[in-house]
């Protein structure tokens, strides 16, 4: 088995990317890790669905999923728990905001 030596630039694009306004800074703070690399690992979890696949025409289908209220319920309180000691709303400390503002808020979100 060959070993293949990746270049630095291929392994994190992301390392030296220099703009104008930030080469006389310090050596570190110019670089920004991509907002993708911070986005939570999907996970996988065992969920109840009910699936109904209808042909309408030779290249269409309508596909029905039908979710258990208890599933969509839970993720939604999990998604509002994770947000609020984050979220940030003028009037409020941040992580003390009621979840009905949250939800008033970060609906679109959720």
């Amino acid at each position: 088995m060959e070993t293949i030596a990746i270049p630095q630039h291929r392994q994190f694009p992301w390392r030296g990317i220099v703009t104008r306004a930030s080469r006389n800074r310090n050596r570190n703070q110019h670089l920004r890790v991509p907002h993708r690399l911070h986005a939570k690992q999907e996970r996988l979890i065992p969920v109840d669905l009910t699936f109904k696949i209808e042909d309408i025409s030779a290249c269409e289908k309508q596909l029905e999923v039908e979710i258990a209220a208890e599933e969509v319920r839970r993720e939604f309180d999990e998604f509002y728990r994770n947000l609020k000691p984050k979220a940030s709303i003028r009037g409020f400390r941040k992580g003390r905001i009621p979840r009905s503002y949250l939800e008033k808020f970060f609906r679109n979100e959720a």
